[in-house]
């Protein structure tokens, strides 16, 4: 009775929180669809790191070509400009060293600026002046010089150690004239260190290498100063426009620039930039769960509010259904009642009266006189008998007991035998073994009242239409449950209906009925009997079904 109780009390709370099963599979389900296509993001995010990479170095190296355009266009208007206020007579070293300074200051375009003026001085705008002779002279030998002096347009060139700032740079010059002679040189001079690092919007922790080479596949600058990139560049053709490489299992995609002198190349992390993807999908995620989470705490909090409040209302509720029906068996057992009390009283007051008359009339003999007393006797304890039965119909007993199941069937149809005889309806249990049960009998007799009040109004309801006036009661069981089937020949029950006769205040044919018997029998039998009540079969005959738990 324990393990039927736990049972009963689980399968409550099952359909209690069964919306909240339903969410939290609704969870389990959506989890299990992130996960799977966590892989196809993956591959996503692999091809988005791969265009991105290429994408950056083509933007990149659009971007180092502007960036020499632009800076050869300064240096050249800074010639031009040079050219036009110096002479033999007005070039005060003073004078040159602080426009120079103010060209480099105020267009931070460059590191310094020089100018050198054939065989005179060598100006540099971080105040170093040259004048030496043979210093002069050595200039000339210099790779960006000579590449200048023979060239009607700015150029570029990179040299290894610069003679005062003593370290790479990126030589930016055009030729000075006056008189349309050549007269000199004026450079803008940018340190190859800081040329990477004046490029914006490049995010160090996906960009893990970032290098500019020269035509000679050469390393101008790089973010990587490892030994390995050199060596893999020295083994490629000069001759490509683009082209990836692999260095450390890390692809490498190399860009030329329009003017092909130079090509810029990038290496992004893609486990980095992978793992920040799924970051952001994970922290979107979480974020949904969270909101979930917390609107199925409300949602639940609500429900349980309301349910409480529904439950509440409902227990008050059908606490006055349990009386209204208790009150209508009642009345109509009192017939019953009155019917079973007067039956044995009478007889028992007529023999008595016999007997009187014969005493007084002498004319009983005593053989006679024990004879009828035995027979009032008889009475008096079908009398008795009728008094027990009622006693026990109506004690509350919900504890389960072993009882016969043939026995308790005939004690209630021993009770309603005079009501059922009255509307010329019989009872006739079909022939079964008896077997015994261990359940509440008195809450089995409860529901089989029900069930037989039922089918016996359904045929006085119907008696114009239908002879056969007879309830019929099937026995069966097996290794789970007992079968009690209650068939009546009535009207039968309306197939829109048929779903609708176990609800709360519906009634199947009875138009006098209270519409609560099957509710509660329906009720008693799940929750108290640990079975079920169904209806079998609508008409010909109309078959209900007590199944109760052995």
């Amino acid at each position: 009775m324990k393990v039927s109780g736990l049972y009963h009390k689980i399968f409550l709370r099952i359909e209690e929180f069964k919306v909240y099963i339903f969410i939290f599979a609704f969870t389990a389900i959506f989890l299990a669809v992130t996960f799977v296509n966590l892989n196809q993001v993956k591959v996503e995010v692999t091809q988005v790191g791969k265009n991105y990479r290429k994408n950056l170095t083509s933007i990149l190296s659009n971007y180092m070509n502007e960036w020499i355009i632009s800076r050869s266009k300064v240096i050249d208007t800074y010639s031009v400009l040079i050219s036009n206020i110096t002479s033999d007579a007005n070039r005060s070293n003073d004078e040159l060293l602080k426009m120079i300074k103010k060209m480099a200051d105020k267009t931070n375009l460059f590191d310094v600026i020089q100018i050198y003026f054939e065989n005179d001085k060598f100006l540099i705008s971080n105040n170093i002046e040259i004048t030496d002779k043979d210093e002069l002279e050595s200039i000339k030998n210099l790779e960006w010089y000579k590449t200048t002096k023979n060239s009607p347009h700015p150029t570029v060139t990179v040299v290894e150690k610069h003679k005062v700032l003593n370290k790479k740079t990126i030589n930016i010059c055009s030729t000075i004239t006056e008189n349309g002679k050549f007269d000199g040189i004026i450079c803008g001079v940018i340190g190859a260190d800081n040329v990477l690092t004046r490029i914006g919007n490049i995010d160090i922790n996906i960009v893990i290498d970032l290098f500019l080479i020269d035509k000679n596949n050469d390393i101008i600058a790089s973010i990587d100063n490892s030994d390995e990139l050199p060596k893999i560049l020295k083994n490629i053709d000069t001759n490509f426009t683009n082209l990836e490489i692999n260095k450390n299992n890390i692809t490498v995609s190399i860009a030329k620039t329009n003017t092909k002198e130079w090509a810029v190349g990038t290496a992004i992390d893609e486990s980095n930039l992978i793992s920040q993807s799924l970051d952001a999908v994970a922290k979107t995620i979480a974020r949904v769960m969270t909101l979930f989470v917390v609107l199925v705490i409300l949602a639940n909090a609500l429900h349980t509010y309301l349910y409480r409040k529904i439950k509440r209302k409902k227990d008050d509720y059908e606490l006055i259904l349990t009386h209204k029906l208790k009150m209508i068996e009642t009345a109509e057992l009192i017939g019953v009642i009155s019917h079973q009390l007067v039956q044995p009283i009478n007889s028992t007051k007529l023999v008595l009266s016999s007997i009187l008359q014969l005493k007084n009339e002498d004319k009983i003999s005593k053989e006679d006189e024990i004879e009828y007393i035995n027979l009032c006797l008889k009475s008096m304890e079908h009398l008795n008998d009728t008094v027990q039965n009622f006693k026990n119909f109506y004690k509350f007993d919900p504890l389960h007991s072993k009882f016969s199941v043939l026995g308790a069937i005939q004690s209630l149809i021993s009770i309603l035998h005079v009501t059922f005889a009255n509307d010329n309806v019989s009872v006739k249990i079909k022939d079964f073994e008896d077997f015994e049960i261990v359940s509440s009998r008195n809450l089995f007799l409860q529901v089989l009242l029900v069930l037989l009040q039922n089918s016996k109004e359904a045929i006085v309801l119907e008696h114009a239409k239908y002879t056969q006036r007879q309830v019929i009661i099937e026995v069966t069981k097996d290794d789970k449950f007992a079968y009690i089937r209650v068939c009546d020949y009535g009207g039968g029950i309306k197939e829109q209906i048929a779903n609708k006769i176990f609800s709360t205040l519906k009634t199947s044919q009875k138009e006098e009925g209270s519409g609560i018997g099957l509710y509660f029998a329906k009720k008693i039998a799940i929750e108290k009997l640990h079975g079920n009540l169904i209806l079998k079969n609508l008409k010909n005959p109309t078959i209900f079904e007590l199944r109760i738990k052995i």
